[in-house]
């Protein structure tokens, strides 16, 4: 065993034990000393990777906290932890309540009795010093300003928890395992083959869940913990704490059925776009809002017969070889070169909108997270887009 391992084996099991004391997590520590026993190759800065995982899992409020210097002495930051008085379990009850928004359902799906609830509330309450729940006769009415900062620190710290739990549980060289969770605005559901076939060809133990949101829901989803990386319009982001990895920009093409008199055009501008007939997608999404802006600048109200929220609405419609409709360059890699409809590029002005990944600021990353991003860089989506643009 070298100095460096050993000195880095000390470091991370007393970070572990002093974790498992305050929060009461006994079998973190046991399946930490197993991977500790099982990496002899494991250099001193993954050991010290692995111990920012550990700082990542330990509550950061101020009330309540002990700051504890000793940890490492080498490093000056100071590191904090939970008084012994609250369990981690009681952060899991937190979650769980704020999710099912009642006490006698929360306390269903926990598998434990009302009561109970009501005395892991009362506890963190008391631990904080602070209100966490508003209640009332009718019961649960909501988490107050304070609770939701709390209730923000423990989706973190169990989100954190599990991915400890589960690096821990298995051996260095193991391929990467576990699940990935995808939000996308709706426009960007035509590239994400682009993403994930090539990382699911590099990992193909790590399961892959997908799904369209609005700008607004990514960003909720992202408040809950409830997604791992987002792709969306990253000029609107209204979110703190998101950071971003731009993709390639958006630029805008009026498509019209072969034979059409527009066909032939080589260019046409949005005042004219805005006065014709279209079909388009739905407000609420930030693709229409971005073209609304567009016609509201130069000057004009979209003739918007056909509202949807879904592209393949779009799509739908153009089959019939009767609408027209506006879409971004990315379409093209689905679309391909479809006999039967005519693309106009959008001028006059030329708008272009970034489109690209989000994820949580964080650091490290979690190791899938840091996956995808690496697996996103390599795969140039902006250059493999440009192949299938109108010549």
């Amino acid at each position: 065993m070298s100095p460096n391992r050993g000195n880095s084996e000390q470091v991370a099991s007393a970070a572990i034990a002093v974790l498992a004391r305050a929060i009461d997590v006994w079998s973190v520590s046991k399946l930490w000393e197993k991977k500790i026993t099982n990496c002899a190759t494991r250099s001193a800065e993954t050991h010290m990777q692995a111990l920012c995982l550990v700082d990542r899992f330990v509550w950061r409020l101020r009330p309540g906290l002990v700051t504890v210097a000793q940890v490492h002495p080498r490093t000056s930051k100071e590191r904090c932890i939970l008084r012994s008085g609250l369990q981690f379990k009681h952060l899991t009850y937190l979650v769980m309540l704020a999710k099912e928004r009642n006490f006698s359902r929360a306390a269903n799906a926990l598998a434990i009795s009302q009561p109970a609830l009501s005395q892991a509330v009362q506890q963190l309450e008391r631990h904080f010093g602070v209100s966490i729940v508003q209640r009332h006769q009718s019961g649960f009415q909501g988490l107050t300003a304070e609770g939701q900062d709390i209730l923000a620190w423990a989706r973190q710290a169990v989100v954190d928890h599990d991915r400890l739990v589960t690096e821990a549980g298995k051996p260095h060289d193991a391929e990467l395992r576990g699940s990935l969770r995808l939000s996308l605005a709706p426009v960007t559901m035509s590239i994400v083959s682009l993403l994930t076939t090539p990382f699911a060809d590099r990992h193909p133990n790590v399961t892959i869940s997908i799904k369209s949101q609005t700008l607004r829901q990514l960003e909720q989803d992202f408040r809950n913990f409830d997604v791992d990386v987002g792709v969306s319009y990253l000029d609107a982001v209204e979110h703190p704490g998101l950071r971003p990895y731009q993709l390639y920009s958006e630029s805008y093409y009026l498509l019209v059925p072969d034979g059409h008199d527009l066909s032939g055009r080589r260019s046409i501008g949005w005042k004219e776009v805005g006065e014709l007939p279209l079909c388009l997608l739905a407000p609420s999404l930030q693709n229409r809002v971005i073209l609304n802006g567009v016609f509201a600048q130069v000057g004009v109200t979209p003739k918007a017969v056909i509202e949807t929220d879904c592209s393949l609405g779009l799509f739908a419609h153009m089959r019939s070889n009767k609408w027209l409709t506006v879409v971004p360059h990315s379409y093209f890699y689905l679309l391909g070169d479809w006999g039967y409809i005519r693309s106009i590029p959008i001028e006059n002005p030329v708008i272009t909108s970034a489109i690209g990944l989000l994820v949580q600021e964080r650091s490290p990353l979690p190791p899938v997270i840091q996956a995808f991003l690496d697996t996103a860089e390599e795969a140039q989506v902006g250059q493999h887009l440009d192949r299938f643009r109108p010549r």
